[in-house]
């Protein structure tokens, strides 16, 4: 009898410890669950934060814009597409034309300067400027110049 009580007795402990064992592992992996839940959302917050900050950097800019009175619909754009042969004075005066002064700025979007191909040694037709001189450079430019209108 003596051994049947304690056959019970340590089936019931078996029973118990693996219930609690199995309970503890499931806690474990609900902790660790939260635990990456709550990373995920401490980076959000953050990403969050960064963003809000970001839009009212982004506020107080277009509301001193606003203040100094320089709405978009004040300017006017002007395109520049210069794409021709030209001597090499020609093209510099261009590109110095080409930059920032009191009544506007420019907008660049692209800059490209190549030597013309007969000056690489090709046999090609030589170009010709506008005032028909032979040219030093092929120059393209593209962009915009931004003035304020008065």
């Amino acid at each position: 009898m003596f051994t049947v009580l304690l056959a019970v007795v340590l089936c019931a402990s078996a029973y118990g410890f693996l219930s609690a064992y199995a309970l503890k592992t499931i806690r474990q992996e609900q902790l660790a669950a939260r635990q990456n839940h709550l990373r995920l959302l401490n980076r959000q917050r953050l990403e969050l934060a960064r963003q809000a900050a970001a839009l009212n950097q982004a506020a107080r800019f277009v509301a001193r814009a606003q203040e100094l009175g320089l709405q978009r619909n004040d300017w006017a754009f002007y395109d520049v597409n210069v794409q021709a042969p030209l001597e090499y004075e020609a093209a510099q005066e261009i590109i110095a034309q080409c930059s920032d002064s009191s009544a506007a700025y420019f907008w660049p979007l692209s800059l490209e300067l190549k030597v013309p191909e007969q000056q690489q040694g090709k046999t090609a037709a030589p170009s010709q400027t506008a005032m028909g001189g032979p040219a030093d450079v092929q120059l393209m430019v593209k962009g915009r110049f931004v003035a304020r209108q008065r």
